[in-house]
């Protein structure tokens, strides 16, 4: 046993990497290689994963939290699913405007939902 705990939070915030790689070879998690390299290729920038759990799934907190601070975002990636009766949402996401109010969307955000940039040389 590598890590245990509610299946629920060990599905949505795997700790070891193993697990990691465990959950992202049964759930789809991230974009496809084709897709990441054509953002590359053509956008570039940073890459931010964004996981809602429970209710945060269905309010429009990114839509909310970017036209506070003027800030555009791309949906990359998105699914949300139920996993033992509970939503769990992961989106993949660019930020487009000014750097300073992009770091204040992520700072707010990242205090109501998981959010981490994407390393896509990760998989």
């Amino acid at each position: 046993v590598i890590e245990s705990g509610p299946v629920f939070d060990v599905f949505t915030n795997p700790k070891h990497t193993t697990t990691r790689r465990f959950i992202q070879s049964v759930q789809k998690d991230l974009p496809s290689d084709t897709i990441l390299q054509e953002w590359q290729r053509n956008k570039g920038g940073k890459l931010y994963r964004v996981i809602f759990k429970g209710s945060s799934t269905v309010d429009p907190l990114l839509s909310t939290i970017t036209k506070k601070y003027n800030v555009d975002f791309n949906i990359i990636y998105g699914s949300v699913q139920e996993l033992q009766e509970q939503l769990f949402g992961n989106m993949i996401i660019s930020l487009i405007g000014d750097e300073g109010n992009k770091q204040k969307v992520l700072t707010e955000l990242s205090n109501l939902v998981e959010v981490r940039e994407v390393d896509i040389n990760e998989r």
